[in-house]
């Protein structure tokens, strides 16, 4: 089962390490960062070295339209929690995100690709329905807010989030049998792996780079749920044989690939 806070650890998990690394086995992708870390408030402070610093929200999403920027400027953070939220209420009233919470998985809030750009203000959010384990590209319209456009799309796995990257840690090391990493960490630093604090872990979308029969069960498992590689490495450094396992965030299970 996930732990508390998911969203807040993951946060903690993904920024960690930084940059793809390449496994035998699989492909990994970044992280994306969580929604609740878009919103931004107008509090102001002073930092350990006397720099200014902006104290964020408290990551709620905003239910009235902000101040909105030009078409093609950089979308701000009212704006892409704006987007959220309608994104959100247009799902299914059932979907769920990777806890168990309405609305979907938020993936990516980007603008649409240049083509697709208007004289009104558009957002293309990702969100991934857990409840029917199906990835939705909505095409949002800040000016009209509305949804402007829903399509289901197959084939395809986006980055994992912060949230989706701690749970998957939590339930690696949960897993029975004890995953390769585990019992590496302990013969090289003498100690039992309690926490995902003792490591640095990052998450990527698993992909088989070579089909072989043990990767068969898995390879047909990750073609239609959520699957996650997990990168683990010690503080000095050192990463961690992960290539045994992928993590089924679907049915919150680990498959084994080796």
């Amino acid at each position: 089962m996930p732990t508390s806070n998911p969203r807040q650890r993951g946060v903690v998990l993904a920024a960690v390490l930084l940059g793809a690394v390449g496994v035998l086995g699989a492909v990994l992708l970044p992280t994306s960062a969580s929604p609740g870390s878009l919103l931004a408030g107008p509090p102001r402070g002073e930092g350990r070295h006397g720099a200014e610093f902006r104290v964020a929200g408290d990551g709620s999403i905003p239910t009235s339209a902000p101040r909105l920027r030009a078409p093609n400027e950089p979308l701000s953070s009212a704006e892409r929690g704006y987007a959220i939220g309608l994104a959100r209420d247009a799902m299914a009233a059932d979907a769920q995100d990777v806890v168990g919470e309405p609305g979907g998985e938020v993936l990516t809030t980007e603008l649409p690709p240049l083509a697709e750009r208007s004289t009104a203000r558009l957002v293309s959010v990702a969100v991934y329905d857990y409840t029917a384990d199906q990835l939705h590209q909505l095409l949002v319209d800040l000016t009209a807010g509305s949804v402007q456009r829903d399509e289901t799309v197959e084939g395809l796995q986006l980055p994992p989030t912060a949230a989706e990257t701690a749970i998957s840690m939590d339930l690696a090391m949960k897993a029975d049998p004890e995953p390769a990493f585990a019992r590496e960490y302990e013969r090289s630093t003498g100690n039992p792996l309690l926490t995902p604090a003792q490591v640095h872990a990052v998450a990527g979308v698993w992909r088989p780079a070579y089909p072989s029969a043990t990767t068969e069960l898995a390879t047909a498992v990750c073609g239609q749920h959520r699957c996650v590689q997990l990168l683990i490495a010690l503080p000095t450094g050192q990463y961690l044989d992960t290539q045994d396992f992928a993590v089924d965030l679907s049915t919150h299970s680990v498959l084994r690939t080796q």
